[in-house]
């Protein structure tokens, strides 16, 4: 991405394009490594046995990774409606 274009986007006030479709995948990391990091601080620092941390951290960083990739595509099903919806307007206007 052109980074004169997405600071343009980023500071247009009328919102014609859409910013999150294309930093959907850099979230998505990020979103991944914080769920990595509350993994490992949970391994090290729980009020559990070390035993149960052990299995409990994965089991919790799956679930945080899937519960966010399920967030993100709600998100971006809900802008591609947008931008369907948007299309079946100018094609109506035709």
């Amino acid at each position: 991405m052109d980074n004169n274009v997405f600071f343009k986007n980023l500071f247009d006030v009328t919102f014609s394009e859409f910013l999150t479709i294309k930093i959907i995948k850099v979230i998505y990391i990020i979103g991944i490594i914080f769920c990595g990091v509350g993994a490992l601080f949970f391994l090290f620092t729980g009020d559990m046995s070390f035993i149960l941390r052990i299995i409990a951290a994965p089991i919790a960083f799956l679930l945080y990774v899937i519960l966010l990739r399920i967030w993100l595509e709600i998100v971006l099903v809900l802008f591609r409606i947008a931008d369907n919806t948007d299309k079946l307007v100018e094609k109506k206007a035709d």
